[in-house]
């Protein structure tokens, strides 16, 4: 990477800029046009119809009146990601990365609307933002540009080493992240904090690059936890479940017979809760033991 400058390319408000019925003429396309593809046996215009149903005419309310969305697809619709992607996929196809006309990158990757991209000099990379913004007026991009070697991409940050020649990734933390977590006193059940713990300790463990960047993660991560009251034995315990759980390799799977899951809610307690838990689980497992008895506390509703 040595001399090649980062850029990442973000699509302004993608989901909602989706041209639907070009997107749904783009899968029609693909689906029923296409030689590597066995067309489906559903006729192709009562799909365009069913897609359409599903995804067009979107209502919401703001500020008391009942409005319309036009096009675009619907922030949280399930298939608003898939279109969403259908769409910058054909874009890229079709325009993107085939014009030879302007400066294409050395390295493009993409994410659902961000894109990570190297190029030789940074006028290459304004150059590529200018024809990208003039393909659709729907699907225009900004640009983040590294500074002092880092580029924040999702949820990391690539680093530029002199002499290296792949990146150092770590995890990112935005500026205005003021480390709170709730507190370990909070009256909830401890497999959450447990959890949170967890969690945390894996996203930095898949991340990092490399042990040392790790181990600079985990160090915040705990200052975090011991800022908001966890206790560091607590930590450091559910820290060492998480990376026993991720070197040693899991045995293989064995035939079991399958058990009927049966979910059981009860409110928490505290530290009662966890006793009626085991003794509700031992009966079960006794008097049951084709039943998976399932105890949630009403905090996971």
């Amino acid at each position: 990477m040595t001399g090649l400058v980062m850029v990442s390319y973000d699509v302004r408000s993608l989901f909602t800029n989706v041209p639907l019925q070009r997107t749904i003429d783009i899968c029609r396309d693909r689906m029923y046009r296409s030689e590597s593809i066995t067309p489906p046996t559903i006729p192709e215009d009562v799909l365009r119809k069913l897609i359409s149903l599903c995804v067009c005419n979107n209502t919401f309310v703001f500020d008391g009146k009942v409005y319309e969305q036009i096009d675009g697809v619907a922030m949280g619709s399930s298939l608003g990601p898939v279109l969403a992607n259908i769409w910058m996929a054909h874009l890229e196809e079709q325009h993107l990365l085939v014009e030879h006309s302007v400066p294409q990158p050395l390295h493009y990757r993409r994410y659902a609307d961000d894109t990570f991209c190297l190029f030789k000099t940074l006028e290459d990379a304004y150059s590529f933002l200018e024809f990208i913004n003039s393909v659709d007026p729907s699907t225009q991009f900004d640009i983040e540009i590294e500074s002092e070697q880092k580029l924040p991409f999702l949820d990391t940050v690539v680093s530029r080493v002199n002499g290296q020649q792949y990146p150092v990734i770590s995890t990112y933390v935005k500026p205005t992240d003021k480390g709170l977590f709730y507190n370990f006193a909070s009256f909830i059940p401890s497999k959450y904090k447990g959890n949170l713990v967890g969690t945390l300790t894996y996203r930095a463990y898949k991340i990092a690059s490399n042990y040392n960047i790790f181990n600079v993660d985990m160090q915040r991560i705990r200052e975090k936890f011991r800022k908001n009251g966890f206790q560091t034995s607590f930590v450091d315990n559910c820290i060492g479940t998480v990376l026993n759980r991720l070197r040693i390799p899991k045995p293989p799977p064995t035939a079991t017979v399958l058990k009927r899951e049966v979910l059981l809610p009860l409110p928490f307690l505290g530290p009662i809760s966890y006793i009626i838990k085991r003794r509700l689980e031992t009966l079960v497992h006794k008097f049951h033991p084709t039943v998976q008895l399932k105890i949630l506390s009403l905090n996971e509703f």
